[in-house]
């Protein structure tokens, strides 16, 4: 990992120097202090009884050059109950980091990335901070742009989990239009995705299942499909 993060700057810092381009970034910051309150019954809280303090970080630089773009988030968390109320989580290092380049009709996108097909049904990798959510796919995506009005992606990879993976690996597609009629726009979808189960989650569901009655029991699926097909007027 830290390999690849190297590489990253360095392909950033000579992309500078030699051509010009963009560079963005961001920083978000959130403290909270703890104070014990009889009326809201917090004793059992680490953050209440003696750490008293927490805070959430996450600092990104981003580039772009033409059709070319790279980024790099780092994320930190101090005695945070941002994933979980009840508890205290400390860790920190690189949250996101992805390259992305287009050439012609085609673009591909390597590291974590986020996107959602149509409505987000069948598949919807998003960021919400404050909430504590970010389950960013990292993998590989690739668009291409078949006709003017219609648009062929597809990925593979394993979700976020902090700074871990799932280790389910999903893969998906999605084709989508842009039409117009008359006065009337159309953009009809089609998605797919489906999810591959890992030998060592299949291995405690199955130990879980031959504990059951054997009327209840069953057998179990390596891979999971759903479909959805849409439409918007």
């Amino acid at each position: 990992m830290h390999k690849v993060i190297l590489s990253i700057l360095s392909v950033l810092c000579l992309t500078t120097l030699f051509g010009q381009g963009q560079i963005s970034g961001d920083l978000m910051l959130n403290s909270n202090f703890f104070m014990r309150d009889s009326s809201r019954l917090a004793y059992g809280n680490p953050q209440y009884s003696h750490q008293l303090y927490g805070a959430d970080g996450w600092l990104a630089l981003n580039y772009s050059n033409d059709d070319f773009s790279a980024g790099v988030r780092f994320d930190m968390h101090q005695n945070s109950n941002l994933h979980a109320p009840l508890q205290s989580y400390s860790d920190q290092g690189i949250g996101r980091w992805f390259v992305s380049q287009k050439i012609d009709k085609l673009q591909i996108t390597g590291g974590y990335f986020y996107d959602q097909f149509a409505n987000g049904i069948v598949f919807r990798a998003f960021e919400a901070r404050t909430l504590g959510i970010d389950n960013a796919v990292f993998g590989v995506q690739a668009k291409y742009q078949l006709l003017e009005n219609l648009e062929l992606k597809g990925f593979t990879g394993r979700q976020r989990n902090r700074f871990e993976l799932f280790e389910p690996i999903m893969r998906g597609a999605n084709l989508n239009g842009n039409f117009k009629i008359g006065k009337v726009y159309l953009n009809p979808g089609l998605s797919t995705v489906s999810r591959t189960i890992d030998n060592t989650s299949m291995n405690s569901i199955i130990s879980a299942i031959n504990q059951q009655d054997f009327g209840t029991r069953f057998a179990p699926k390596y891979n999971v499909y759903v479909s959805s097909v849409n439409n918007s007027l």
